[in-house]
């Protein structure tokens, strides 16, 4: 059989076996969890950590390589900024990363606290809104592609200490201790 044959045979067949046994099921066939990924819904605050990274990396890989942003730094960037999934923002809004909203965006005031002239003050701002949590980790990732100050941090897709460095110097967040929570939370998933 000369190549493209057996190359057009491999993809009847994977497409085949798609429409007989279905995508998740292929997927875990292969290996691969992908629980949640159609429907995506999220139930509630994580008990665990290890809870939540099982919930969100399936997601965060299929963000992170749509949107060149390091998987890892998607896990544990929305871990610190929904407190493990347990907060309003997430839950009610289905905001991810503490975006805070544009002009045009559907948006709510709610109180947070920043760090001012090195002080932490309670500010209330405006935060983006997403009608599904789908939608919300893709407006997460679409909110680095929209400012261009984040282009640096999309020259490391593979990188996820460079990248958090980089969005830090670009202003994502303003506590001085950004860098070293989310470095420390990056080293815990490597143990």
């Amino acid at each position: 059989m000369n190549q493209q044959l057996i190359k057009t045979f491999l993809f009847l067949a994977i497409v085949v076996t798609i429409m007989v046994i279905g995508m998740n099921k292929l997927f875990k066939v292969m290996g691969v969890d992908v629980t949640g990924l159609s429907s995506f819904k999220y139930k509630g605050g994580s008990t665990t950590k290890q809870d939540w990274y099982n919930w969100i990396t399936p997601l965060a890989k299929v963000v992170g390589a749509k949107y060149g942003i390091p998987y890892q730094a998607i896990i544990v960037q929305t871990a610190l900024e929904t407190g493990w999934g347990k907060s309003s923002l997430l839950q009610k809004y289905n905001n991810f990363g503490g975006i805070k909203a544009s002009k045009g965006d559907n948006s709510v005031p709610l109180a947070t606290k920043e760090f001012i002239n090195g002080q932490m003050v309670t500010i209330t701002d405006k935060f983006a809104v997403w009608k599904t949590p789908y939608e919300g980790l893709i407006g997460y990732a679409n909110f680095f592609h929209r400012y261009s100050r984040y282009a640096p941090a999309l020259k490391y897709p593979n990188d996820p200490y460079k990248f958090i460095e980089e969005i830090k110097k670009a202003g994502y967040a303003t506590d001085p201790n950004y860098i070293a929570k989310l470095h420390g939370m990056l080293d815990s998933l490597k143990a």
